[in-house]
């Protein structure tokens, strides 16, 4: 099934659940974050910079207003490595100051499509 985009022949199209949509926004504890380009910047070079500083080989960064998507391979959990990347990223945006100290910044969790979490 597909949800958006343009479906193959003989593929179901799923309709978005407006109640589903509309009560995960009202659950949603704090503001969503929306990225500047300079925020990305610096996101991005913090997923770069961390992967060098742990061995981890990056194989794609793309950062978005609203997520990130990386690729990266290394000999550990891959959710410890997106708690790495979401700390270092995390903490620049707070040293640069385009986020405030107490801000958060990213959901909870994250998810890939062969288990391995996104940002």
């Amino acid at each position: 099934m597909q949800r958006t985009g343009n479906p193959k022949f003989g593929t179901v199209l799923v309709v978005p659940s407006v109640p589903l949509v509309e009560n995960m926004k009202s659950a949603r504890k704090d503001p969503q974050v929306l990225l500047t380009s300079e925020q990305r910047e610096i996101v991005e070079v913090s997923v770069r910079e961390t992967c060098k500083f742990r061995g981890y080989e990056l194989r794609a960064v793309h950062i978005r207003t609203n997520h990130g998507h990386a690729v990266v391979s290394g000999q550990t959990k891959p959710e410890k490595i997106l708690n790495e990347l979401k700390a270092y990223s995390t903490r620049n945006l707070r040293v640069s100051g385009s986020v405030e100290s107490d801000q958060k910044v990213w959901s909870r969790g994250g998810r890939g499509t062969s288990g391995s979490p996104l940002m």
